[in-house]
């Protein structure tokens, strides 16, 4: 049981900086309207910061206030732009 546990553990922390590192290719910008700004977006909503506009793949103001409220509370430069930096964090990496 605790081998099963093990795996799944270093599965989940693999499968998390994968999507980490695959999101943070991507630098995301007000005007953005694709997949990865939503999985910001879900990630904003996973650290309790909630969005006027929803999830709805579209980089507004709503996001980026969401995104500088986010960068603010971890120490990070708050740009309102998602970054790697960014990426990382939300996936506590």
């Amino acid at each position: 049981m605790t081998y099963l546990i093990s795996v799944f553990s270093v599965y989940t922390k693999l499968e998390t900086l994968s999507t980490s590192n695959a999101c943070a290719a991507h630098v995301l910008s007000e005007g953005a309207n694709n997949l990865y700004v939503g999985v910001l977006q879900i990630g904003l909503y996973a650290h309790n910061i909630t969005l006027n506009s929803g999830i709805d793949s579209s980089f507004g103001p709503s996001t980026k206030q969401g995104v500088i409220k986010f960068q603010t509370s971890q120490g990070l430069s708050a740009d309102g732009i998602a970054g790697r930096d960014t990426f990382a964090r939300l996936a506590g990496v």
